[in-house]
């Protein structure tokens, strides 16, 4: 593949001294140039997307890592925490309460399905587990 630099002295009449001022142009008008092509198409789908989300999660950069890891330092143990334990979790805020309503009815029925899976009512396929039961 024939590179950027290579062209340009096909092109033009420069000098290798020029090299690094010709690429540094080329890199912000090529980066100026690929933000507007997708810029508003992106924005426009990503907003779209976003606001079909109704469960959001108002975790950081940890993620569910750093939560598990939190938990598993606020409990002393250090076995996995189960999906929907970290699924409820994520979506409290830091005095304990949930979001949205919608979120705190899903956290509901997890809490039902525990229950029902504790008693022996529920069982589960390969593959399934209390959080794919919840719709």
């Amino acid at each position: 593949m024939v590179g950027v630099w290579s062209r340009s002295l096909a092109k033009f009449d420069v000098g290798e001294d020029r090299k690094r001022f010709i690429m540094m142009k080329f890199n912000k008008t090529w980066k100026t140039f690929k933000y507007k092509l997708t810029a508003n198409n992106l924005s426009e789908f990503q907003t779209e997307r976003r606001n079909k989300v109704t469960l959001n999660h108002g975790l950081s950069r940890g993620g569910y890592v750093g939560l598990e890891e939190r938990i598993q330092r606020a409990t002393s143990v250090y076995d996995p925490v189960p999906r929907e334990d970290l699924w409820v979790e994520a979506r409290k805020t830091n005095n304990g309460e949930f979001r949205s309503e919608d979120v705190k009815e899903k956290a509901e029925k997890i809490t039902d399905l525990k229950k029902q899976v504790a008693d022996g009512e529920i069982s589960f396929q390969p593959g399934e587990d209390i959080l794919t039961m919840a719709p």
